[in-house]
């Protein structure tokens, strides 16, 4: 099969875009079901396969026989890894090995310490196969680059949460904390890689240098996808106003260094096939300066195969190029198919591809010919584009993410053309540096990538604050509503008759079910309280709703976890708390509070220092104060009732919710110094920290709040001791929904 356009009679004119999709859709498949499901979906597949063989004179079944062999080839790949490698790998975790392995990525600073990704070849355990790759965090400060050995002992664990699919989409299949005898040895000889990583240290110490700390931040996510020096506000704000993906390298910044690189050599007279091969050379050259994200092998191949078309004077077809990109990066992981931003990259670029040509042809078909219509085409180009990524990753962004951008479009037509602009200049710069005659055109430019991605920043932040700007995804019934508007899609590709017609009845259907389904859950939700245990790595952060009225209960342990709690905010369709209360000024409770106090109101901030912490975060004169004690009391809602739980050096509070009670309580403490009327409670929401006095205070469900690492362990000490427990860890806040009852309804949510 050839990757170029079919032409002739052949009924499936892309079979490696169907084989691709084929593909994705087994593997996601078989890393979401459980291992005798997945053998079932294999033995259908092969039975499929097999029937298609045997009617292979029938059109369709010569033309679906492709894609169920991809199909079943792919689902048994990733069966044979994961029981061969996955599995066996894991079977150590819970336990501590001295490890000794090559640094293979540029270590990576977070939190106060820093991930190395290892490529171990000798452990002391015995049985534990060698070459594996391990991703270590280590707290020490050790000066250590890649392709150094590093040594340490480390207690494994296997990865979790949200982390998961981007361990496994990097081969990582078991990650370790070092807690002993860390020791880097450096090497003599770095492979050719290296010199990729030390370009990529090199943009980055120029833009810090040149530019300002946000400016450069900025840069550095435009350039190489780095967001490590980004500040949390930014990130925020570029993800609620849908533009995050301008800082993660993919299809966008290679067509424009690309072009524009083709551009430069066409001025220079160069040969039309030596400057495509130049083309082909840059775009290897940025994919391993950007270290070989998903998205980026993704866009460098599909435009490798564009460019190499061009090169033998043939069109090559941009959606087989795309299932050739797809199918050529399963085959050397199949774990990549459940990466995060694999999947968006994938489904933007469908969107372009499919439905942004007819979007933009109806636009344009509809603006004059003269002057003011040539000026809008590149603002409907723009456009045309953020809606049909929009679309096109809707139900990725319905499946795995808590929110999608509802200003996304607008924000994307304002700094579009900004981004593509910044690119070039920063790049321009950065090349005009190294030649000394050459910097004083250097400067100009910087000033000028300085100004566009402030520019850029502002917008996002302005999108962002617009109280429209996000929309939650946690409601159950959009993703009954994201399949029946499939189905109905399906139906109507499948069934005879106007075209038209049938779009116009799928369309009208699928925003009637919409309505149907958010009016009969308001209406099932009416008066349910709900509870929310926030997914902080530290601290506790308890989100509390009703009828759209907001409360909060600590802030978390760390000062982005605010942001957690504002897109909590945001998803109830409110900006302001009714009320905040912080059972004790520690970091436990506090962390959040500073930027929760400057982006949202707060009618009334119960702590046991009022009026001088009040005066501490600024607060303004109208919020309300009150001293929290060990008598005082909190009524909200009618019948909620907030009380501080004094338990040794540690103090909580004791939630009732009607006849629902819940005890919020961080550790480490023991309960048997609780009133037993606390200790009896239905939920014990808490940290990672040991919890003692739990069999004789009979409690039936616990969540913990807690990193990947800590969380899933602290879970596992509950179920022990007798609860049936859970874990933030990652994997996405808890949701306690209850009218008052003594019930209980709990689910994951934002994973």
């Amino acid at each position: 099969m050839r990757l170029l356009r079919f032409k002739g009679g052949n009924n499936m004119r892309r079979p490696l875009l169907y084989a691709a999709l084929a593909v994705c859709l087994t593997l996601l498949a078989a890393m979401t079901l459980p291992i005798n499901f997945t053998v079932a979906l294999l033995i259908l597949l092969a039975a499929a396969a097999l029937a298609c063989l045997l009617m292979r004179k029938r059109p369709l079944a010569r033309s679906i026989l492709p894609m169920l062999l991809a199909a079943a080839a792919a689902g048994l790949y990733l069966l044979l890894l994961t029981v061969g490698q996955v599995w066996p790998l894991q079977s150590f975790a819970g336990g501590e090995a001295q490890v000794s392995g090559v640094i293979v990525e540029e270590p990576e600073h977070l939190d106060e310490q820093t991930r190395y990704i290892l490529k171990v070849d000798t452990t002391d355990l015995a049985d534990m196969p060698g070459g594996f790759k391990l991703l270590v965090s280590d707290r020490t400060a050790m000066d250590a680059k890649a392709f150094d050995r590093y040594n340490a002992r480390v207690y494994l664990y296997a990865p979790l949460g949200s982390s998961r699919s981007a361990c496994y989409a990097k081969g990582v299949y078991l990650c370790g904390r070092a807690v002993s005898g860390q020791s880097v040895e450096k090497v003599q000889k770095y492979p050719p890689y290296f010199l990729a990583i030390r370009i990529r240290q090199y943009i980055r110490n120029f833009f810090d240098t040149h530019l300002s700390a946000e400016e450069a931040a900025c840069m550095n996510g435009l350039l190489l996808g780095d967001k490590s020096g980004m500040p949390a506000s930014l990130r925020a704000d570029l993800r609620d106003s849908g533009v995050s993906h301008i800082m993660a390298v993919s299809g966008m910044h290679l067509a424009v260094l690309c072009q524009g690189l083709l551009f430069a050599l066409r001025k220079l007279r160069m040969g039309r096939r030596l400057s495509l091969v130049a083309a082909m050379a840059a775009v290897c050259l940025m994919m391993a300066v950007t270290g070989f994200s998903a998205s980026i092998m993704r866009a460098g191949i599909m435009y490798l195969l564009l460019l190499a078309g061009r090169i033998i004077f043939r069109r090559a077809d941009a959606l087989n190029s795309l299932g050739a990109a797809v199918l050529v990066l399963m085959a050397f992981n199949p774990f990549t198919a459940g990466d995060l931003s694999f999947q968006l990259s994938v489904c933007a670029t469908l969107g372009v591809l499919l439905l942004c040509p007819r979007l933009y042809g109806w636009m344009e078909a509809r603006l004059s010919k003269g002057l003011p219509g040539r000026l809008l085409r590149p603002p409907a180009l723009a456009l045309s584009q953020a809606l049909s990524c929009m679309l096109f990753t809707l139900p990725v962004i319905l499946l795995r993410l808590d929110q999608f951008s509802l200003v996304a479009p607008l924000t994307n037509l304002a700094v579009s053309f900004a981004a593509s602009a910044a690119l070039l200049c920063g790049t321009l710069a950065v090349l005009c540096f190294l030649f000394p005659p050459l910097v004083f055109i250097g400067y100009p430019l910087l000033l000028a990538a300085g100004l566009l991605v402030r520019y850029i920043a502002g917008a996002a932040g302005w999108f962002a604050s617009l109280p429209f700007a996000t929309a939650s995804t946690a409601y159950p019934y959009l993703q009954l509503w994201m399949a029946a508007a499939f189905l109905l899609a399906a139906l109507t590709l499948l069934l005879p008759g106007r075209k038209k017609r049938l779009c116009r009845m799928a369309a009208l259907l699928t925003a009637l079910l919409l309505c149907i389904g958010g009016v009969s859950y308001a209406a099932f939700t009416h008066n349910v309280t709900r509870i929310t245990l926030l997914d902080t790595d530290a601290g506790l952060s308890v989100f509390l709703s009703r009828n759209g009225r907001c409360a909060l209960v600590g802030a978390g342990g760390k000062s982005v976890d605010g942001y957690a709690v504002r897109r909590s905010l945001r998803a109830t369709g409110t900006g302001r708390l009714d009320l905040a209360v912080l059972p004790a000024l520690e970091t436990d409770y506090t962390g959040g509070m500073a930027l929760l106090a400057r982006s949202c109101p707060i009618d009334m901030l119960v702590s046991p220092d009022g009026e001088a912490y009040a005066a501490s975060l600024g607060l303004p004169a109208e919020t309300r104060l009150q001293t929290l004690d060990g008598g005082s009391q909190v009524r909200l809602w009618g019948d909620v009732t907030l009380c501080p739980a004094d338990c040794g050096e540690r103090t909580g509070l004791y939630l009732t919710v009607g006849q629902t009670c819940l005890l919020i309580l961080p550790g480490p403490v023991h309960l048997g110094e609780l009133p037993a009327e606390y200790a009896a409670c239905h939920v014990l929401l808490t940290t990672a920290d040991p919890i003692g006095g739990l069999v004789s205070a009979a409690i039936p469900v616990g969540l913990v709040s807690g990193n990947e690492e800590l969380g899933p362990r602290a879970a596992a000490r509950l179920t022990a001791e007798g609860l049936s427990a859970y874990a933030t860890g990652g994997n996405g806040n808890l949701t306690i929904a209850t009218r008052g009852r003594g019930d209980i309804t709990l689910r994951r949510e934002g994973a």
